[in-house]
């Protein structure tokens, strides 16, 4: 049996590290910039529309954007059906108000960031085969830097407290996808908790959360250096 899938896609950031870079041009929020042709958000949304499987998606996004987006991208939201959704001040409350537009009829739920152009089709693939088996997957990188503790001295320097091992250590990244119930049912009992990413909550409430090794070709845009290698990333899988 083929299950249906809802997309949220984050789009609601406040893009700090971009703002007023002369590198991307005008726009200054990570969705909007664009990259080989197409804005940022287009590449990251475009796999999922092309997705059977997909049956409904959803773009959350800063309340100040949404008649920017409305107007600016209308083609595109006719053909691909897509609903939009204002954004919270926090990521989990942008997420939460998203969820909530999720149908019943919707097995399982991908979160995945707005500024993370470069997924592909068999990350994709492999995320979705992951959840359906185990009800929660996410995306996530194997850390390969060495990784050091540091305190902020008064002289705003940096002192290394420690050297953290590696083993064992994941990044995090999306899209992150989880069966309807539970991802629901995960932020009824958020409480007061404050998370940086989605499945922390599904942690929280004691289910496994199953890791789908990834690469760091899956980037996420933040910087204007980010957009470089996206741009190589997307050009190469053309040729």
């Amino acid at each position: 049996m083929s299950h249906s899938y809802a997309v949220l896609l984050a789009a609601a950031g406040k893009s700090r590290r971009l703002a007023n870079d002369e590198a991307i041009g005008t726009a200054s929020k990570k969705p909007f910039v664009e990259l080989c042709g197409q804005p940022v958000w287009q590449h990251s949304m475009g796999l999922f529309a092309a997705d059977r499987r997909v049956r409904q998606w959803i773009v959350i996004l800063s309340p100040e954007d949404l008649a920017f987006f409305e107007t600016t991208y209308s083609l595109r939201i006719a053909q691909w059906s897509m609903e939009l959704v204002a954004g919270g001040a926090e990521r989990f409350e942008s997420i939460e108000n998203g969820l909530r537009q999720v149908r019943r009829d919707i097995d399982f739920v991908a979160i995945h960031d707005a500024a993370r152009p470069c997924v592909s089709a068999e990350q994709i693939d492999a995320v979705f085969r992951a959840a359906e088996q185990f009800d929660a997957a996410i995306l996530a990188s194997p850390m390969v830097g060495t990784i050091k503790r540091a305190t902020l001295r008064n002289d705003a320097t940096m002192d290394i407290t420690t050297t953290v091992s590696r083993d064992d250590l994941w990044e995090a990244q999306t899209p992150q996808v989880f069966r309807r119930e539970l991802i629901v049912d995960a932020f009824a009992r958020r409480c007061s908790m404050c998370v940086t990413d989605d499945a922390q909550l599904v942690e929280n409430i004691g289910h496994t959360v199953k890791i789908v090794p990834s690469d760091r070709t899956n980037l996420k845009i933040t910087t204007a250096s980010d957009l470089v290698l996206a741009r190589q990333l997307l050009a190469s899988r053309e040729c």
